[in-house]
């Protein structure tokens, strides 16, 4: 396992964060395809949960957000209502079973929430910027704390986190992982500052490093639950070693909401 998760990083990570430096239609076609592909694993585990959900009302609201990002429109409110009011009615329409009818329909606008969000923060906060400081940051600072979590855990993990949830998960990998992203932060900090690179002094850095680890853990358990739920292990076997794209994605999610609002209060 521990192999396929290194070769599936070599070639994943480089590729992600490429698109990020190049940024503009590139990183948004980039998040629309996640956005896709993450929207059809959704539907499969609500699918193996006995609901009907909608792919094309999953995917749909994160596209639109993505779109009106890249074309310098506010389109959140326009889009939440058309997807809102259409899905409402296509479920109406629907040859479904009435007492899975509005769960179906309910869940199919919460994943796509779910997803939506976060991927439009993530494509505002790279346009936001020349150089893909905070982004990458959001980025880098989640596979920090995932990956610290996973090899603390593995090797002095002892009491679990929330077994209910997600039983593999351990209060030492998690503070593990935590407490690296925070430390890698600072450094990276200090690294850029004697570079010449602006980015923000080691005490914030470091403070911005628990909040995406943080966040992190949380995005990570918020799948687990949609998981466990539903009575399934992986979102999807796309990527060799880590699941899913939704598996890979999970921390990301949450992650970059947090390092977009930290940007949005220290930088006024």
């Amino acid at each position: 396992m521990l192999r396929y998760r290194v070769v599936t990083a070599l070639w994943l990570v480089p590729l992600f964060l490429i698109v990020l430096y190049l940024g503009s239609w590139v990183f948004g076609a980039f998040l629309g395809l996640l956005a896709l592909l993450a929207a059809v694993e959704v539907a499969r585990l609500l699918r193996a949960g006995g609901y009907q959900p909608s792919v094309a009302v999953i995917a749909g609201l994160p596209l639109l957000l993505l779109a009106g990002v890249y074309a310098g429109m506010d389109l959140a409110s326009g889009a939440v209502a058309l997807v809102l009011v259409a899905s409402l009615v296509y479920y109406v329409f629907r040859y479904t079973p009435a007492s899975t009818m509005l769960p179906s329909w309910g869940l199919s606008i919460a994943a796509a929430i779910y997803l939506a969000w976060p991927l439009q923060h993530f494509a505002m906060l790279r346009q936001a910027e020349a150089l893909p400081i905070w982004a990458a940051w959001a980025l880098v600072g989640t596979w920090v704390c995932d990956t610290g979590a996973y090899l603390v855990g593995r090797a002095i993990g002892r009491r679990p986190l929330y077994p209910r949830v997600s039983p593999g998960k351990t209060w030492e990998g998690t503070i593990g992982g935590v407490m690296l992203t925070a430390v890698v932060s600072a450094a990276a900090a200090l690294l850029l500052s004697r570079l010449g690179v602006p980015a923000m002094p080691a005490t914030n850095a470091a403070a911005l490093g628990l909040v995406i680890g943080l966040a992190a853990i949380m995005g990570d358990l918020a799948e687990s639950f949609l998981k466990r739920a539903t009575g399934t292990k992986d979102s999807g076997a796309l990527l060799p070693g880590h699941g899913g794209v939704l598996d890979r994605i999970d921390s990301l999610l949450f992650a970059v909401l947090a390092v977009y609002y930290f940007r949005a209060l220290t930088l006024g």
